[in-house]
């Protein structure tokens, strides 16, 4: 998904429901997995520097020191939610394990005129991530800590080669 679609299926998710959209907003610019938002609490994120931590207990690999940086946009979206849920804990997940986006997603493509080829919408948003960062310029390092892959072939699927990324490697010959 390029940018231009990102922002014409977040518009059209933001009619449908302001949680959704509030949701594919934190999954769309943190590349996080949907089981890492499902599991998401306040005490994991550290306001100040703008970073969450995953306990290996709350991570699909189960591995120690995995950690994002929160885009602004995803600051917003996570403080707008904790407020629209008056009291929470701190180890209260932010989002209930309840919530589905399949449908809104569905509707949000179909009204974006988004074909995604059997691709949920809440998948294609750790895709579209990576492949941005990646067409930004990311290392392998750097797109293997975004998506918090332990294999370099995992994270090299997004670095796209195009014209632009071989002619700078030319010119740096």
């Amino acid at each position: 998904m390029t940018e231009k679609e990102r922002t014409k299926f977040l518009a059209e998710v933001k009619k449908i429901s302001e949680r959704a959209w509030r949701i594919y907003t934190i999954l769309f610019w943190s590349a996080m997995r949907r089981s890492d938002l499902r599991r998401l609490t306040p005490r994991q994120i550290n306001w100040k520097t703008k970073f969450v931590e995953f306990p290996p207990s709350k991570t699909k690999s189960r591995k120690e020191g995995q950690a994002i940086w929160l885009h602004p946009r995803v600051v917003r979206a996570l403080k707008q939610e904790i407020a629209a849920r008056k009291s929470l804990g701190l180890d209260d997940p932010i989002f209930s394990r309840t919530f589905s986006l399949e449908h809104t997603g569905k509707k949000a493509m179909l009204a974006a005129g988004l074909d995604m080829h059997g691709l949920t919408a809440h998948h294609v948003t750790r895709h579209t991530a990576a492949t941005l960062a990646g067409d930004a310029g990311a290392s392998l390092a750097e797109l293997m800590a975004l998506g918090r892959w332990s294999s370099p072939q995992m994270a090299m699927r997004y670095m796209h080669e195009n014209a632009k990324r071989s002619k700078a490697a030319l010119e740096r010959l």
